[in-house]
Formats: structure tokens, C-alpha cells, sequence
């Protein structure tokens, strides 16, 4: 170390055989083991040696258990096995998360609206939600997400390819845990960078994920006084003051601040829906309603009520229990000026004076004003 005195290394009973050294040797470990093998399996700590080789791609390892687990990714093992719904993982800390989904068990909070994560990066994407950070920028449009994922599934407008390919059958995914429990392929970034160690596949990419880190902001607002990395945000921002809208449909005529609230739009038009749910091929317009789709399967709520603790898997449904805590009825009638704390209840009370019956049975044609009276009627 340094050309100094050598690290050593000793067991907890050749230290009880020595005298205490009076004058201590900073250069000296002063931890103890039960053990020799756990004397060693510590000491390649402080070594660079990397003895395990993967057999298939060379990867080295400093430990035989990292090496393990590395192959597993090859050969598509995975030992760890949910109990109660048989999905399984190459580590037990991998299933010790997942269990959390059947435990209900949220440890990670948001300090600022108490909602609560079963996983610590849950937790950090939400908490852009409160900061405003939007870390991922489209090279294309300028546009910036708070979420990676959402900002692939935004590529896609621009025709982006599905970047995770099963190397057994062709099949191309958005995301990679789509491939499981097939081989994953390694998507090469040779781009990395020195601060966070990200890595990229594109040296622009990196670029401008660089400028995040610097808190240099050349662009800036004269009115408000806010400052950006970029041109593309710089350029988008002056139109909340301006009111500008220079994006227009052609089939209706309605104005848009930015060409991909546009693009959106025009699917209304269109009928296309480019995000695509892989577990149950149902499809969307939009990336949010893609996303809120997805905890269906995951089994994500990470919305809970300051009331009574449950859990919802979107914003809109648990504003709309809290009513229930509230008494608040913002919906009313305009016939009888009743009240409701729930948009679908004032529908089906409009029927009431309407006599409009929009439940009907598929069989025999009888109707209801209530779907609850539908699904208890039998023919």
C-alpha cells in the first residue's frame, strides 16, 4: 500500500495469541474472523483478482457466488420461486422484492406526500414528480421524461425499434424484463459517464446527459427568470408565457404547444395505439395510460390514502375514495340539485328523469340504469 508496511491478515485466535501491540500500525487490518476461509474470502477485498471466468462471454468475477448467478443469465435458471404465484428469479434478493407485491409491504416513502414504494427506485421516480426533474431527453423532439421507460416508449412516435431482441425466436420488446425468462441479449453503450458512470449508446446521447450534472443553464427566461439545459426545453417553456400554439391539426383544427402533443392527438384521428401492453396485448394511445395499464399486472399501488392506508394504482381513484373520508360531493344534479361523490353515480341518476336505460342485457334486450343491476340480472 502506497510502498509502505504490507496489509496483514489475522483470525480472531492468532490475535489472542499475541501480546496487544502498543504502538498500532495504521497499515494493519484490524478485523477479526471466526475463520480462516472467511479471513480469505475477506482478503480479496483488498485484491483486484478476478479468478471466476464465465465460460460463454468472459466476464470475471472475485467471487465463485458471483460467477453463479452470472451464468444463470445464459442459461436461463432461475432457482427462486414465488410461493404463491410460482414466478421465479435468479437471486433470492430479487424474489425477496417481488414478494413485497403479495405482502403489501411498502418501506419507502415520499416525504413529501407520504405515498409509499414497495422498491427504493419507485421511490426515487416519484420523487421527480415533486422536483419537476426530467432527466430524459429526446434527441428528436426535445421533449424530457421523468422516467427512462417512459421516454422509450415515447421513441416509438419517432419509429424508434424495440430495442431488446430474444435471441430464441426474433421476438422484439420495449423493455428487457419482457424477455424473461428467456436469454437476455447485452445491448452494448460503449459511452459512459465519468461522473454517475451511465452508460450510452450514442456519444450525443451522453452529451447531453452530461449537462444534467453541470449546473451551468446557458438558456434563460427574461421573463421568469427559470433556466435550462437545453434549447428544445428553453424554446417550449417561452410558450406558456406567449400562449403560442404553432402545432395544428389538420382534421379538427385544435392548436398544440409542442409537435408531440400533436402527434398524440392525431391518434384520436387515426385509431393508432403504439403502445402495446406484451402481457395481454391491449394497446393505448398514450404512454400514461400505457404505464397506469402496466401496475395491473405488477400489482404497483403506490397511492395510499392518509385515512384509512389503502392502496390505489392511479392518482384519479384514490382522489375519488378520499370523497368517501371527505364527504365531498362535487358532482350535482341539475334537475333536483342532488349531489354525488362520483361522476358515474350522477350518469346513472340522470336516468331517473331521462328514463334512459344505457345497461342493457345482450340476450333479452331488458335494461337497467344501474351495472350492477345488469350483472344481477339472469335471463
Amino acid at each position: 500500500m502506497g510502498g509502505g508496511t504490507a496489509v496483514q491478515f489475522r483470525t480472531s485466535g492468532e490475535l489472542a495469541r499475541e501480546e496487544p501491540c502498543l504502538v498500532p500500525d495504521p497499515f494493519i487490518s484490524a478485523l477479526e474472523f471466526k475463520s480462516k476461509d472467511t479471513l480469505r474470502f475477506h482478503q480479496m477485498v483488498h485484491t483486484n483478482a478476478k479468478k471466476y471466468k464465465c465460460p460463454m462471454c468472459e466476464e470475471s468475477f472475485k467471487y465463485a457466488h458471483s460467477l453463479t448467478v452470472h451464468k444463470r443469465k445464459h442459461t436461463g435458471d432461475s432457482p427462486f420461486t414465488c410461493d404463491q404465484c410460482n414466478r421465479s428469479y435468479r437471486t433470492g434478493t430479487a424474489l425477496k422484492r417481488h414478494k413485497m407485491i403479495h405482502t403489501g409491504e411498502k418501506p419507502f416513502t415520499c416525504h413529501v406526500c407520504g405515498a409509499r414504494f414497495s422498491l427504493n427506485n419507485n421511490l426515487k421516480r416519484h420523487l421527480r414528480i415533486h422536483t419537476g426533474e426530467k432527466p430524459f431527453t429526446c434527441q428528436e423532439c426535445g421533449k424530457s421524461f421523468s422516467d427512462n421507460n417512459k421516454l422509450k416508449s415515447h421513441m416509438l412516435i419517432h419509429g424508434a425499434r424495440k430495442p431488446f431482441m430474444c435471441d430464441l425466436c426474433g421476438k422484439t420488446f420495449l423493455f428487457n424484463c419482457r424477455l424473461r425468462p428467456k436469454k437476455l441479449v447485452v445491448i452494448v453503450k460503449p459511452f459512459s459517464c465519468k461522473i454517475c458512470l451511465k452508460g450510452f449508446s450514442a456519444a450525443s446521447s451522453l452529451k447531453l446527459h452530461e449537462r444534467g450534472h453541470s449546473e451551468q443553464k446557458e438558456f434563460n427566461c427574461s421573463l421568469c427568470g427559470k433556466a435550462f439545459h437545453n434549447k428544445y426545453s428553453f424554446s417550449y417553456h417561452q410558450r406558456s408565457h406567449s400562449g403560442e400554439k404553432p402545432f395544428v391539426c389538420d382534421k379538427c383544427g385544435k392548436r398544440f404547444f409542442q409537435a408531440a402533443s400533436l402527434k398524440q392527438h392525431e391518434r384520436i384521428h387515426t385509431g393508432e395505439k403504439p403502445y402495446k401492453c406484451d402481457q395481454c396485448g391491449k394497446a393505448f394511445r398514450t404512454d400514461g395510460n400505457f404505464y397506469r395499464h402496466m401496475r395491473i399486472h405488477t400489482g404497483e399501488k403506490p397511492f395510499d390514502c392518509g385515512t384509512c392506508g389503502k392502496s390505489f394504482n392511479n392518482a384519479g381513484n384514490l382522489g375519488r375514495h378520499q370523497r368517501i373520508h371527505t364527504g365531498e360531493k362535487p358532482f350535482s344534479c341539475k334537475v333536483c340539485g342532488r349531489s354525488f361523490n362520483q361522476g358515474n353515480s350522477l350518469k346513472s341518476h340522470l336516468q331517473i328523469h331521462t328514463g334512459q336505460k344505457l345497461y342493457c342485457c345482450q340476450l333479452c334486450g331488458c335494461g337497467f340504469s344501474d351495472s350492477r343491476q345488469l350483472k344481477k340480472h339472469t335471463c
